[in-house]
């Protein structure tokens, strides 16, 4: 992770239900993916993923910016990604790429525990950090910072727009450690 620390308060637009699914989608606003983009510090030719790719409003806002080397995951095939770059139609939980990137930015789905269907608890489960860094109390969130963090190369950055709630809550306490370990935040 960078070593670049940012605090900052979010605004995410209101979204309506048929904004969000079992996928935990909240779609983001351009004006907030391209404010991300240039927190940035990576080589406008370095490779960046967006795990939770949705409509591609991360991929345009990148396109825009000038970065050529950037690629997405969306397990929701059914959204429309813009021609940018390569998206790969898979759940980012299980998807290992080949490669590691220089930055990670996105808005990782929001789904409590309780709310996740069987198969995505199962996917959850099989993860070689459950028990480790989350649980069955964690939100769907922390899977992605997790695996986010793990898809960086050394000195890599992620930026990513969250609730706060997962900075304090108790079962996130591992993963806040592990994060700071890592890195910084």
């Amino acid at each position: 992770m960078s070593d670049r620390a940012i605090n900052s308060q979010s605004t995410v637009s209101t979204v309506n239900s048929k904004q969000k699914n079992d996928h935990g989608q909240y779609f983001t606003p351009s004006h907030v993916a391209d404010a991300m983009v240039t927190l940035l510090s990576s080589d406008k030719d370095a490779a960046v993923l967006e795990p939770s790719s949705g409509e591609g409003v991360f991929l345009t806002a990148l396109a825009n910016a000038g970065f050529t080397n950037a690629e997405g995951v969306e397990i929701d095939s059914r959204l429309d990604h813009g021609n940018h770059f390569t998206v790969h139609h898979d759940s980012f939980v299980s998807w290992r790429p080949e490669k590691k990137y220089s930055a990670v930015i996105g808005n990782p789905p929001y789904i409590r525990w309780k709310n996740l269907g069987e198969e995505q608890q199962q996917e959850v489960k099989q993860h070689h950090l459950w028990g480790t860094l989350f649980n069955s109390l964690s939100d769907y969130l922390t899977v992605f910072i997790a695996n986010s963090v793990e898809h960086l190369e050394d000195g890599g950055e992620l930026v990513f727009i969250t609730p706060s709630f997962w900075l304090g809550t108790k079962h996130s306490g591992q993963l806040r450690d592990w994060l700071l370990k890592q890195g910084s935040m």
